[in-house]
């Protein structure tokens, strides 16, 4: 399905009056007045404004608030456009695109969503829309770019991009206080971008410990053993090279969603890593991104 065959020029609104976000809401959700009678324009503002609460969707200068609601029966999608920007919950934005979904709709929401992310980062593309003066012309504008729905979810629609990384030739030390710093419990090591492995906190923790002791069945007698010590002592010399772990769960951008799924449940872990076919980190999928944008989008 192309993705224009979703939009109706009557949801469109070029150049809105709005500045601020919950004016944009409701200038756009006015705009269902005739299209879809079942809507009610005060519960699908104060949804808009409950999800968006929780985390906003912002791309630079485009803002992607979405929400399930029984207040609409069908997928529908809402676009305006604010020359001179907008209030966005402390961003300045021009273009919003609204998606409001009736609760039993899931995949044809979140690919809409996904392409529209991807549509969000294309400057070119995204000026023209808000040079757009009519809604026939802002459709032209994604039209031209041929985007078709894919018929299933991918990691690709669910990545984060940018996970925190680390090279091989880092310190521990450098590790240490960054994990400290950022709150972070694992690294992707990457080399000139490819993907290498893992370095989680526990492999720092093991550095302490003498592998005797990590096979024991029964610790109940350890009492006088300081294993921070010996990570201090060698911190400074040892090498991420030394300590990440190779081995890591990886999949590729076009893995279906129900494999991403069932691999975190298999490896009880907190994500896995997007790499693409030459062997480049392009992002992670972790467990919170399937409640944030599955089961709570």
């Amino acid at each position: 399905m192309d993705l224009v065959a979703l939009l109706d020029h009557r949801l469109i609104r070029c150049g809105m009056r709005s500045r601020n976000r919950d004016d944009a809401f409701r200038e756009l959700v006015d705009l269902l007045r005739g299209v879809d009678p079942l809507a009610s324009p005060e519960a699908i503002v104060e949804a808009l404004r409950n999800r968006d609460e929780l985390s906003p969707t912002v791309y630079d200068d485009v803002a992607l608030p979405h929400t399930r609601t029984d207040a609409v029966r069908e997928i529908h999608i809402l676009i305006g456009t604010a020359p001179d920007g907008l209030d966005y919950a402390g961003h300045t934005v021009r273009v919003i695109v609204l998606f409001l979904v009736p609760r039993q709709s899931s995949a044809l929401y979140l690919q809409t969503l996904a392409q529209f992310a991807r549509i969000a980062q294309d400057r070119d593309l995204i000026q023209s829309v808000v040079r757009a003066t009519t809604p026939a012309a802002l459709i032209g504008c994604i039209a031209s770019k041929h985007l078709v729905l894919k018929t299933r979810i991918v990691a690709a629609d669910l990545i984060s991009p940018n996970p925190p990384t680390v090279t091989p030739d880092a310190t521990i030390k450098d590790v240490v206080d960054r994990m400290r710093r950022e709150r972070l419990l694992e690294l992707a090591v990457v080399d000139r971008g490819r993907f290498l492995g893992v370095l989680h906190i526990e492999d720092i923790m093991a550095l302490g410990l003498p592998e005797s002791l990590q096979r024991l069945d029964t610790l109940d007698f350890l009492t006088s053993f300081e294993p921070f010590s010996e990570i201090l002592r060698r911190e400074e010399e040892t090498k991420v090279e030394a300590v990440y772990a190779r081995e890591a769960p990886v999949v590729s951008p076009d893995t279906p969603l129900i494999q991403v799924a069932v691999l975190l449940a298999r490896l009880d872990v907190r994500s896995v890593y997007v790499v693409d076919a030459a062997g480049i980190l392009r992002g992670t999928v972790e467990s919170q991104d399937l409640v944030s944008k599955i089961l709570r989008p």
